[in-house]
């Protein structure tokens, strides 16, 4: 009886260690899923603000688009950030052309 007793301890010690063991690798698997859109997410901006670099039109210098291009393309996530907040949030997405103005009348 003794070594029934004796099986059936160490078989539920195994089943609580397998299970912590699942339990861990769960949430390893849900932090690297997080890690992988985190990651995809980035790129995805950084192929955003580097399309963006390449065709603004509105640049204040000549040289302006070849250095924050190589500011995106070179600075990864860090050199796009820096162009979306000090250029692109600053000048609007300088795609579009603006309106005519409408206050001026000929008379």
């Amino acid at each position: 009886m003794d070594l029934s007793m004796a099986s059936s301890a160490s078989s539920g010690a195994a089943t609580g260690i397998l299970g912590l063991m699942a339990g861990f690798y769960g949430v390893m698997m849900v932090i690297y899923c997080v890690i992988i859109l985190v990651a995809l997410a980035g790129f995805v901006f950084w192929v955003w603000m580097l399309i963006d670099a390449l065709s603004r039109k509105n640049y204040d210098h000549e040289n302006d688009r070849l250095l924050w291009c190589l500011v995106v393309f070179l600075g990864s996530w860090l050199g796009a950030l820096l162009y979306f907040f000090l250029i692109r949030q600053k000048k609007g997405s300088g795609m579009a052309s603006s309106p005519p103005d409408t206050k001026t009348v000929k008379k």
